[in-house]
């Protein structure tokens, strides 16, 4: 057994050798499961075990079969990735971001620290869709996806919710003038147009925001709230792509 365990991964060795003495005792063990192999290069591929017990010698003994199941893990991150993601900009979909708001709003409430979500919608994106074509919407909202992702904190979530309505979850914010100071980065960052080959597409959005506890205690009371106030800040504005 020792020599085995030179090939397990250092982190998931206890709970292996745990598995193998309660299986020589008679005791619950489970046959089959996922673990880490140490390679020779000192890289870790997931692995699925299959221990049975046996007899060895006249003493019981575990024979372990162990399959690679690096191309497996690969299939299934792929599904889980499209399945929680927006397939043209890559970012966090409505799904994923209902899960990190949730999150964020458990780890809230216990810490007391405010947390904001700004709704954000661009104006004039249909316009740009019949005159340049749907590549050309493509491109704009990938390209904006990109300049707000710069934007954002590690812990920060930047999600498109469909069309051309992104959503930014921060999970810690100083205070309202904190999430005003953000919606003005934004615009400056906007403000440079977007070159695609010899056209230039300028783009601006309309922001609203809410605020917990204040402004909802729920995650579908904040994206409301904050969808209201996109909303009125849209009919204020008069910025045209």
């Amino acid at each position: 057994m020792e020599s085995f365990l030179n090939v397990i991964a250092p982190e998931v060795r206890e709970t292996i050798m745990a598995n193998h003495l309660n299986r020589i005792a008679g005791k619950a063990a489970p046959n089959r499961y996922e673990s880490l192999m140490l390679k020779r290069d000192g890289t870790i591929s997931p692995i699925e075990l299959t221990g049975v017990l046996i007899s060895w010698n006249d003493s019981p003994a575990t024979l372990n079969i162990v399959s690679d199941i690096t191309e497996r893990k690969a299939s299934e991150e792929a599904v889980r990735f499209m399945a929680l993601h927006d397939n043209l900009t890559q970012l966090p979909n409505r799904y994923l971001l209902m899960e990190r708001l949730e999150q964020a709003l458990a780890q809230t409430r216990r810490s007391k620290e405010p947390l904001a979500v700004l709704f954000m919608d661009l104006n004039g994106f249909k316009q740009v869709n019949d005159t340049h074509g749907h590549d050309v919407g493509d491109m704009l909202l990938k390209g904006i996806a990109s300049r707000l992702q710069a934007l954002m904190r590690d812990s920060d979530t930047l999600a498109r919710m469909g069309g051309d309505e992104f959503v930014i979850l921060l999970p810690r914010v100083d205070d309202r003038a904190g999430v005003e100071t953000l919606i003005a980065r934004i615009n400056e960052t906007l403000q440079s147009p977007f070159l695609f080959d010899s056209l230039e597409i300028h783009s601006h959005v309309s922001v609203g925001f809410s605020l917990f506890p204040e402004n909802g205690d729920t995650a579908e009371e904040l994206l409301r709230v904050a969808d209201q106030q996109m909303y009125r800040a849209k009919k204020r504005s008069k910025n045209i792509l």
